[in-house]
């Protein structure tokens, strides 16, 4: 499964689907505080990947390639 299809598959469990739609899902009320820690757990578990979350800002969360583009970094600095 490519990475996107997998982010794919943990938003649609946690946001169910409205994502698609969303330019951003914190201001669109999809996902709050605790959404983001379950995504990041998800997200470590699936791609093997420890995420510091020390260096996690807002903008992680914004959209699906946000959420890519912070799962590219932890798999860089592996």
């Amino acid at each position: 499964m490519k990475k996107t299809e997998i982010i794919e598959k943990i938003l649609d469990e946690i946001v169910l689907g409205e994502f698609r739609e969303s330019t951003d899902m914190i201001e669109d009320g999809l996902i709050d505080s605790f959404d983001m820690i379950q995504i990041l757990t998800m997200i470590e578990s699936e791609f093997d990947i420890t995420i510091d979350t020390g260096e996690i800002e807002r903008a992680d969360f914004k959209d699906m390639d946000s959420i890519g583009k912070m799962v590219e970094r932890a798999m860089n600095c592996k």
